[in-house]
């Protein structure tokens, strides 16, 4: 709707009234028909993003502060945060704390972030429950992630709440624009997000020129064994390619999709390759939900090996 691709109407006012709407149809708009009809998927691409740039200005604000440098949100585990699920009895100082070495350690290191956090999660995690208690740890798991996103949204001047960040971090990674992964060698604990395109804000526009295969495809094999070294387990020759493939994406500034592509290239051998290197299924190995395996001819890997050409 705001891209004016659907007719607008109203939509769900809160989260409550989302279920009155699901039978609701949406009616397209010629711009979107046009789009949709779309027969070569790059152009669709194009024409969606920079609609996107033109109408959406958190988006624009995303990608702006991404051409600036990466961005790192301090993520948790129920573990992290104690036992229990009072909201009372939390540790906010502890929480804190470990945000704010996390992004110390981090690649975007001391910065802009840090006092606001400090100053919102409490606030945050309270508002949230308000008279009430968590029903368990993951509902308060859930808020402190959302307090501690929110205080970096806010200190970085991004005008996004929580839900909708997730959301436009996902349209610019699947555009190409941005890459981000939650396991990248150099900011554990935590999400990192980077451009993996050269991006020139302006005042109402942004323009953008990719790091594609043709640019990056070199330095990505060349990156590949170099950190798989790093992330390899005594006794074994195999690691997990969703941290490789995370790392890589960010040492070399691209799309982590890039990285899939290089990868399928290497392994059926339509890139020249100066390491021998192979893939695993793992069928014992649980990935995690919010990483896909590599997809080659059809078969999922989990695990990839090198060795000497």
């Amino acid at each position: 709707m705001r891209l004016n691709w659907v007719q607008k109407v109203s939509l769900p006012s809160s989260r409550h009234r989302v279920d009155a709407y699901r039978r609701t149809s949406f009616t397209l708009t010629l711009a979107g028909k046009e789009w949709a009809e779309t027969k070569n998927f790059g152009e669709a691409r194009e024409v969606l993003g920079k609609a996107l740039i033109s109408q959406h200005p958190y988006f624009r604000e995303y990608l702006t502060r991404l051409s600036d440098g990466p961005l790192f949100v301090p993520e948790f585990t129920e573990t992290d945060i104690g036992s229990g699920s009072d909201a009372d009895a939390l540790d906010y100082a502890g929480v804190v704390a470990e945000a704010i070495r996390r992004l110390i350690a981090s690649p975007v290191g001391v910065g802009r972030s840090t006092p606001d956090i400090r100053d919102r999660v409490e606030d945050y995690v309270r508002r949230r429950f308000s008279n009430r208690q968590p029903k368990n740890r993951k509902a308060l798991l859930d808020a402190v992630q959302d307090a501690v996103l929110s205080g970096i949204l806010r200190a970085e001047n991004l005008g996004a709440d929580p839900i909708s960040f997730v959301t436009i971090s996902s349209w610019s990674r699947e555009l190409f624009l941005t890459g981000n992964s939650r396991y990248v060698v150099e900011a554990p604990g935590g999400w990192l997000h980077w451009a993996a395109a050269d991006i020139s804000p302006s005042r109402s526009n942004i323009n953008y020129v990719r790091r594609g295969l043709n640019r990056a495809g070199d330095a990505v094999v060349a990156m590949l064994r170099n950190a798989a070294s790093e992330l390899k387990t005594p006794g074994t020759e195999l690691v997990r390619i969703y941290p490789l493939r995370g790392t890589v994406a960010f040492r070399c500034g691209v799309a982590i999709e890039l990285v899939n592509r290089v990868l399928e290239e290497l392994v059926s051998k339509q890139r020249p390759s100066p390491y021998e290197i192979w893939v695993s299924a793992g069928a014992l190995f649980d990935p995690p939900a919010s990483e896909q395996p590599l997809s080659i001819g059809g078969r999922k890997y989990h695990l990839v090996g090198f060795g000497n050409s």
